[in-house]
């Protein structure tokens, strides 16, 4: 039962967004927890994506990861082409 009316609760919510219904109505429609204060839809963060990169590349770089990319690639090549005819 509890899960029908969260079902139906959030169709109103739906709506109440999608088709620009009054605060009241929605209110008035049986959801009285949500104020006309505003609706939290979305977070927004400060976050500098190139500087996050930056920071993945130099850590790769400083502990030697680097080394062992380019030695593996080179001894794969050199595998790959001992074993390929």
């Amino acid at each position: 039962m509890a899960v029908e009316l969260l079902a139906i609760d959030l169709d109103t919510v739906h709506h109440a967004v999608s088709y620009g219904t009054e605060w009241l109505q929605v209110q008035t429609a049986g959801l009285p927890h949500l104020s006309s204060d505003g609706l939290i839809l979305a977070q927004q963060f400060n976050q500098d994506v190139f500087a996050d990169i930056r920071k993945g590349i130099n850590h790769f770089v400083q502990t030697g990861q680097v080394w062992a990319l380019l030695i593996g690639f080179v001894l794969g090549y050199l595998f790959k082409s001992a074993t390929s005819y």
